[in-house]
Order: C-alpha cells, then sequence, then structure tokens
C-alpha cells in the first residue's frame, strides 16, 4: 500500500493500517484457532460461516486494504488448502463515493 494513493487527509487511516498489521495477524491468528474448535466440534462435522463487515467506511475505501489484510490473515492462519467459510460487507459511506 502507498502513500500516494490515499488523500492528504487520509493520512492517519493510513497510519493505522500500517502501525496496527502485527496486532490484526495476531488477532485473525486467535480467531482462526477458535474458528477451527468450532467447527472440529459441530455435529454433524459441518463449517460455520462467518461475517466480517466494515460498515459506513466514513472516508471513501480507506479501509479497504486492512479489510483485505485482515480476511487474508483469517484464511492463513485457519488452513490455506481448506477454505474457510465467510462473508465479507464492505459498505461505502454514501457521501464518499
Amino acid at each position: 500500500m502507498e502513500i500516494d494513493s490515499y488523500a492528504i487527509y487520509s493520512r492517519n487511516q493510513y497510519d493505522a493500517h500500517r502501525l496496527t498489521r502485527g496486532m490484526l495477524e495476531d488477532s485473525m491468528g486467535r480467531l482462526a484457532v477458535r474458528c477451527k474448535l468450532e467447527d472440529d466440534d459441530s455435529e454433524p462435522k459441518q463449517k460455520q460461516r462467518r461475517l466480517i463487515a466494515d460498515l459506513g467506511s466514513a472516508d471513501g475505501s480507506s479501509s479497504l486494504a486492512t479489510l483485505d489484510f485482515a480476511v487474508r490473515s483469517l484464511q492463513r492462519n485457519y488452513n490455506p488448502d481448506d477454505p474457510l467459510l465467510q462473508n465479507v460487507t464492505f459498505e461505502e459511506h454514501p457521501k464518499s463515493v
């Protein structure tokens, strides 16, 4: 992600994305462990669909890179060869388009 793709007023969002990647990766790792346990314990064995949402982004699409990073981290930590069922929703703030 390059700062050039962000407007000047979005600098804080860029910094938040860039500086919190380690924390987000760790969080998605813990969530992946929980998802595996829930899926393995279900009877009959059946994966549950997870919902990840970014609702009402107020500054254009500046959070898309963070949302993409979170989704990819969750899948990588769950099992790269076994897809995690997930719905990802991104809702743009009406005045930012």
